[in-house]
């Protein structure tokens, strides 16, 4: 699969509170690509599904996948395509789904960040800005071959003030304190 293919996923990746989600539905207004919402699943399928792939081949020729000459790479890349085809698959879906909370909740929309500006658009590529994904890119690049990376660095500094301001305004503690948030910037930017 090449490099350039036009169908190919997009990860957005980085420290949480980098800019991701900002960065995931600007690259969203292209014609061709939908933004999603952060996914959270696909690192640990893909590390899963390469688990999968060692016990369906332990035992040689007395393994189906290994019996019927499955590579790795293979096995990864048709669940990978599969994923893709399934996503691409459920855009109106997707689509409803927006419109809906949008009519329940006018402050989650604004007239600037659009799933789609007309039917015209062909929306044939996704993009996902987990911020986690950093930690999964050598699985995801496996289940996807063909996926553009972008891995976005902001200033330590800002993202530990916003990582603990983020318990202030959600409730949610993603750190317990300014120590924690510079451990995870680090392992998510290394």
């Amino acid at each position: 699969m090449s490099q350039n293919n036009p169908d190919s996923p997009i990860f957005v990746v980085g420290a949480p509170r980098s800019g991701t989600s900002v960065l995931t539905w600007c690259l969203g207004q292209h014609p061709n690509i939908i933004p999603m919402e952060e996914s959270c699943w696909m690192g640990d399928f893909a590390v899963s599904a390469a688990v999968a792939h060692a016990l369906g081949t332990s035992r040689g020729e007395r393994s189906q996948l290994a019996a019927c000459d499955v590579s790795l790479d293979d096995f990864l890349s048709s669940l990978g395509k599969s994923v893709n085809a399934l996503l691409l698959g459920r855009l109106d879906a997707l689509k409803a789904n927006a419109e809906r909370a949008a009519r329940a909740d006018p402050s989650l929309a604004h007239h600037a960040y659009q799933l789609a500006r007309g039917p015209g658009e062909p929306k044939g590529r996704w993009v996902d800005g987990t911020p986690e994904y950093s930690l999964h890119i050598p699985a995801l690049r496996r289940l996807f071959p063909a996926a553009r990376f972008i891995h976005l660095a902001r200033d330590a500094g800002s993202v530990v003030r916003s990582l603990l301001k983020f318990r202030e305004a959600s409730g949610i503690e993603l750190v317990r304190n300014e120590a924690d948030a510079y451990r995870y910037w680090l392992r998510t930017v290394r």
